[in-house]
């Protein structure tokens, strides 16, 4: 007997539109689901609203079936034997779906790969690291795929792979124990799918791990399907002061602690701040969350070699050209600075690129400032720029860690940050820096002024800065810790 209910309307913890939550179990196999999940969709307000449905997907006998490859290294052998079956063939992928949308013009459902189940994940030997960008992408994605590669490298049991959405020919990252292959994990259209179905069976894969990949911007229930495990680094910024509405607050707690519904099988947060959040906004289940803040490389993040000039002053700010970077308060900032006399000697310059940049170049061309306060794009290695800064500036409104801050204090340079959720835990108030209040643009200029007037006091909070990045946030610390989480997850 198959039954439908409606999908659980959460919205999109990131802020945007919408998502719904899948449900994908027989109700006579399990009924507290079914009385859970009506239970959320009163409280979310959404039952006998329009919406897709699902069928279900719990099947017994297969289950049963299962059980008995793992006990029987026959069956087992025989069931992989058919994954490369089915993986060198592509006509198996496409027309045997396992769930559909039940409305006329819903999308279309899931490719079935019944061989496949979520407890065989154990004895496969591949992993796909997945990136959202194409390979020629540099600034914090060199770290992020660093990092990956050199996790892959210290994950010696399984078969490693960097999937990215398209593979250029002018890549930036220099990768040692990965495989790149040119695969969208992350917009799964059909076509994808079908595509990434087939590389999981042809390269038994036993784990997919995405980065900045919250479960309602997937398709968790095809991810499922495939039998792997799904993890994910979040490292996206968001608003920490937005509050959800009682009923909302209801409705993740039962899908996500009770019915276990939009959920990787581990979420890593990238700091305490954001593993916080992910806690008490998106409810995510404390059993399924690690903590592993983010690393830069201090060996090559490091001063200069020669004493800093101080007759002639920079400051940098850096960063991707996003409106909650907030450059134009800088520029407010260095506005009121280089007015002052005693400022003659200083000169601002923001690294970086987007959609911002050129509306913030052509304000600070109205405010005069065209030829002390330079734009020079993207780059690849941010080194050169902190080894010539003596200040490290940073408004960010959101920013979940920031690496370009610890990257800047591995080279002892001090940070004036606002005081969003990454940067408060990176920056220690009054000995690597100062931290203002998100609105204080007084405040803000104020540090900056500070710094610019002491050199002293510029060269005692650098040396502070490094010495609490290689403490505490190195890339190597970083590394292990996310091989072990990983590793425990397949474990």
């Amino acid at each position: 007997m198959e039954r439908r209910y409606r999908f659980v309307r959460l919205g999109d913890d990131a802020g945007d539109a919408g998502k719904f939550g899948r449900v994908a179990h027989a109700p006579e196999a399990a009924p507290g689901l079914r009385t859970g999940l009506l239970c959320a969709n009163a409280v979310a307000g959404r039952r006998g609203r329009g919406g897709v449905r699902g069928r279900c997907l719990y099947q017994p006998a297969r289950h049963r079936a299962v059980r008995h490859r793992l006990a029987d290294p026959a069956a087992a052998g025989a069931g992989r034997a058919r994954n490369r079956v089915l993986a060198g063939n592509a006509s198996h992928l496409a027309p045997s779906f396992v769930q559909r949308g039940g409305d006329a013009g819903g999308q279309a459902g899931h490719p079935a790969l019944s061989a496949w189940d979520r407890e065989d994940c154990m004895s496969r030997k591949g992993i796909l690291f997945c990136m959202r960008y194409p390979d020629d992408q540099g600034f914090v994605w060199r770290t992020v795929v660093r990092v990956r590669d050199r996790i892959a490298g210290q994950l010696t049991d399984y078969d490693s792979h960097v999937a990215f959405p398209k593979l250029t020919g002018r890549s930036v990252h220099k990768i040692q124990h990965m495989q790149p292959v040119e695969l969208d994990c992350y917009n799964l259209n059909e076509a994808n799918k079908a595509k990434l179905a087939q590389f999981v069976a042809a390269n038994d894969i036993a784990a997919i791990v995405y980065m900045s990949a919250l479960p309602t911007s997937l398709d968790m229930a095809f991810l499922h399907s495939l039998g792997v495990k799904t993890i994910n680094t979040e490292q996206d910024s968001f608003d920490h002061r937005v509050r959800d509405s009682l009923p909302r607050q209801l409705a993740k707690f039962v899908v996500r602690r009770v019915l276990k519904r939009q959920l990787h099988d581990l979420h890593i947060a990238n700091s305490t701040s954001q593993g916080e959040w992910l806690k008490s906004y998106t409810k995510i289940p404390p059993e399924r969350l690690v903590i592993v803040p983010n690393g830069i490389d201090t060996d090559h993040f490091v001063p200069p070699p020669d004493a800093r000039d101080d007759s002639r002053v920079q400051v940098i700010c850096a960063g991707q050209a996003r409106r909650e970077k907030r450059i134009e308060l800088i520029l407010r900032c260095a506005e009121r600075v280089l007015a002052q006399p005693e400022f003659a000697n200083v000169s601002f310059t923001y690294v970086g690129d987007g959609e911002m940049r050129t509306q913030w170049e052509k304000l600070a061309k109205e405010m005069g400032l065209a030829k002390r306060f330079r734009f020079v794009g993207a780059r690849a290695d941010l080194l050169p720029f902190f080894q010539s800064a003596n200040l490290m500036v940073h408004a960010a409104e959101r920013e979940s860690f920031g690496l370009v801050l610890a990257e800047a204090m591995a080279c002892e340079v001090p940070v004036v940050a606002c005081a969003a959720a990454g940067p408060s835990e990176i920056v220690a108030d009054g000995s690597t820096g100062r931290l203002v209040a998100l609105d204080d643009e007084d405040g803000f200029a104020e540090a900056v002024e500070a710094y610019l007037r002491d050199p002293s006091l510029r060269a005692a909070h650098g040396k502070a800065a490094r010495a609490r990045v290689v403490e505490r946030y190195s890339m190597e610390r970083q590394v292990r810790d996310m091989a072990e989480a990983i590793a425990g997850a397949l474990a």
